[in-house]
C-alpha cells in the first residue's frame, strides 16, 4: 500500500542541490511519486508517495550519504543535504 509522507530537506542552497535531491528521491525503488510542497530559505518540504511507511523510507533515504537524517522530537522525516 502507498503512503503519502512529508519529508523535509534542509541545506538546499542551489539548483544543483535541488536537482540532486529530487533525482535521488525519485530513484528510490519504494518511491512512486515526489512533489514539492513548500520552500522556505534552504529548506524544502516534499510530499513522497512510497511503499512501506516512514521507517522504511527513512532507512532507504539514509543509504546515500548525501542526505543525513536529522533527529526531530516529533519524529518527522527530516534530512540535511550534504554535497
Amino acid at each position: 500500500a502507498l503512503e503519502s509522507l512529508p519529508v523535509e530537506v534542509s541545506g538546499i542552497l542551489s539548483l544543483d542541490a535541488y536537482a540532486a535531491t529530487l533525482n535521488y528521491l525519485e530513484g528510490l525503488t519504494l518511491v512512486r511519486a515526489v512533489a514539492v510542497e513548500h520552500v522556505a530559505g534552504d529548506v524544502m518540504r516534499f510530499r513522497i508517495s512510497a511503499r512501506g511507511g516512514a521507517d522504511m523510507l527513512r532507512r532507504a533515504i539514509g543509504l546515500d550519504r548525501r542526505l543525513v537524517a536529522l533527529e526531530r522530537p516529533d519524529g518527522a522525516l527530516a534530512f540535511r543535504y550534504q554535497p
